[in-house]
């Protein structure tokens, strides 16, 4: 889960500007998940038809070109049904063999046909933020990491009147994408703000924060 913040004035933006806005991020982000959940599904199906899931060069091939068509995948991974790593691209052969069972994205992923999405966090490997998408395929899960910087861009460029901005946070209230980077360098944490903390609970909507006169639009990609 992510919590996606519009911050607009008050005083300033009316009720059905602000609801537009909504539905326009909304429709942003559910536009940008689309193309790799359905890039995820058909690698499952193509895997699925393989004749043996541990020909490293034809499993090696799919996923290289799933990463080469979508270039927003930052890393593929399959893995067995134990969770250990049986293929990944790009290729490094410390990560072959590793124990992913314990991760939310291996655990998680409990049906065939439903992709399960982490929350938003911060590569170790990159820098950026990302999620996961993972799915089963028979016995095994394929694991995509997810860049979102491209779709952070398409939040940014949308202009919120009156000097308003928009933030993600995971799903703890840390900043993980905002206009100023140097919060997200700091990991800084809006988790005081009572909208913030009712976001977290799992509300959305508009919310307003009398001590700054700015009203905070909640929207909880899932």
């Amino acid at each position: 889960m992510a919590v996606v913040l519009i911050f607009s004035s008050v005083e300033k933006d009316s009720n059905e500007r602000i609801q537009l806005l909504n539905q326009n991020i909304n429709s942003k982000i559910n536009q940008f998940f689309e193309v790799p959940s359905t890039m995820l599904l058909q690698l499952k199906k193509t895997l699925e038809a393989s004749d043996d899931i541990r020909d490293h060069y034809e499993v090696d091939s799919q996923l290289t070109t799933a990463l080469k068509y979508f270039t927003s995948f930052s890393r593929i991974l399959l893995l067995d049904r134990n969770g250990e790593v049986l293929h990944l691209v790009p290729f490094n052969n410390d990560f072959l063999g590793n124990d992913f069972s314990q991760q939310s994205f291996f655990i998680n992923t409990d049906t065939e046909e439903k992709i399960s999405w982490s929350p938003v966090f911060i590569s170790a490997i990159t820098g950026k933020p990302t999620v996961t998408a993972s799915v089963r395929s028979n016995q095994n899960v394929i694991v995509a990491y997810l860049n979102i910087e491209k779709m952070l861009d398409l939040i940014f460029d949308i202009e919120v009147a009156y000097h308003g901005y928009t933030v993600l946070a995971d799903r703890y209230g840390t900043i993980v994408a905002h206009p100023d980077k140097s919060l997200m360098q700091q990991s800084h944490s809006l988790s005081s703000l009572d909208p913030v903390k009712r976001a977290i609970a799992g509300e959305t909507g508009q919310m307003i924060v009398q001590e700054i006169k700015w009203n905070i639009s909640v929207l909880i990609p899932r």
